[in-house]
């Protein structure tokens, strides 16, 4: 058995180096979307006109890398793009320490669980090969690009201030992809109208949010399918869907740091999957990028825009990760772009997410998570409440009385 298992694992790591290898930029101009960006801006409002001139003047003036054209979003508001929102509650040091402690006891048991599966099963990583991902040797590519291996979901748009539901989203579904081989449609319009942090306020709504906080919403009680409860960029009453997609847990990439060093994001993509992240956009030319590696000064964590996206992967010849954002296909390369590393201050308080298997169970999962998070959860058991000091004992149960014996 031993000597079966160790030409399974064999096998299957040359497997897995070989779909670990790095990846080359394959994103590309698309002729047609560059077109179509043409033609939008030769019947463009005179004043779109005249802002596309000046960021293009700009953009040759400084020497930048990126280009712009007239993509939908230059068109919409920012209410209509923007709306991540901090909560120091729930991102102070404190608080992303409290939630690694967490997370790494969920995901020891999930680690548990696997193992003994993969022992069980060893033929499994040759199908799937991302379950034994080892970062430290992953992170050493010069880059990575999920998006290309498929383990990422097609992009999407949004229409109200709700940029951080669909960077959880996006996170959760790239990780059902990695550990399932699954592409579930999740429902934003869900986590908008119903998530739930774990301290009991809401994740947000259209008018902004926080993307960590629909994570735990998605730990504690899971997301419904976007067929379930579809997008309507509007804010909702909740009317409590089934919610068939779980996570076992997420966490920061660093707790101790709001910014996770470049060599630590790459560790984190590596080891669970795109991330989802926050940074700030002061100019225009964001909602304008068309190609190229984008790259703003940006002088404080409040300045300018909030906004949340999901970093699907990197490459260090560029100095720059790819981002998935929620801005429809006609933006940057089919919705995806290139921002240079501590651009926009991009990395703050990265944070993974990992999908329940659906291979690999682990028994009493929602009683345990009720006990990890401290948390009430559906279809958890309650824990007994605890006796106040001095109450009496409870009695000792004791069998009935048999009565007289029969004559």
């Amino acid at each position: 058995m031993k000597v079966r298992f160790l030409a399974v694992f064999i096998v299957a790591s040359i497997f897995l180096i070989g779909a670990l290898a790095a990846d080359a930029a394959t994103l590309q101009a698309d002729p047609n979307r560059t077109a179509l960006l043409k033609q939008r801006e030769l019947q463009a409002p005179a004043a779109i006109k005249r802002q596309l001139e000046q960021m293009r003047a700009k953009i040759k003036r400084n020497k930048l890398t990126y280009m712009v054209g007239y993509t939908k979003a230059l068109g919409k508001p920012n209410s209509a793009l923007f709306g991540d929102r901090d909560d120091p509650k729930a991102t102070s040091p404190q608080a992303r320490r409290l939630v690694n402690q967490k997370a790494m006891e969920l995901m020891k048991l999930d680690d548990k669980a696997k193992a003994e599966y993969i022992l069980k099963n060893p033929s499994i990583l040759q199908k799937y090969p991302y379950l034994d991902i080892k970062p430290l040797i992953c992170a050493k590519q010069t880059a990575l690009n999920w998006v290309d291996k498929g383990k990422v979901t097609p992009v999407k748009e949004q229409n109200c201030g709700n940029c951080w539901a669909f960077a959880a989203v996006g996170a959760y579904e790239a990780s059902n992809l990695i550990r399932n081989a699954k592409t579930v449609d999740n429902s934003e319009q869900y986590i908008n109208d119903c998530a739930i942090a774990d301290d009991g306020t809401d994740a947000g709504s259209c008018n902004s949010g926080l993307a960590v906080k629909a994570l735990q919403h998605m730990v504690r009680v899971g997301s419904a399918t976007e067929a379930a409860v579809p997008y309507t960029a509007t804010n909702q009453a909740c009317t409590n869907p089934a919610t068939p997609f779980d996570a076992i847990s997420w966490g920061f990439v660093n707790p101790d740091a709001d910014f996770p060093t470049t060599d630590q994001i790459k560790q984190a993509l590596c080891a669970y999957g795109p991330l989802t992240t926050r940074m700030r956009v002061v100019s225009n030319d964001f909602k304008a990028y068309s190609e190229g590696v984008y790259n703003e000064a940006v002088a404080s964590d409040t300045a300018g825009e909030g906004h949340a996206v999901v970093i699907v992967g990197w490459d260090s010849a560029k100095g720059a990760w790819l981002i998935k954002n929620s801005w429809g296909t006609d933006w940057g390369y089919g919705g995806y772009g290139w921002i240079k590393y501590g651009s926009n201050r991009i990395g703050r308080h990265s944070a993974w997410v990992v999908a329940e298997s659906s291979m690999w169970i682990i028994p009493d999962i929602k009683n345990i998570k009720a006990r990890i998070l401290k948390v009430r959860l559906p279809g958890a058991m309650p824990e007994p409440m605890p006796k106040p000091p001095g109450a009496m004992p409870e009695p000792i149960p004791r069998p009935p009385f048999p009565g007289p014996p029969a004559r």
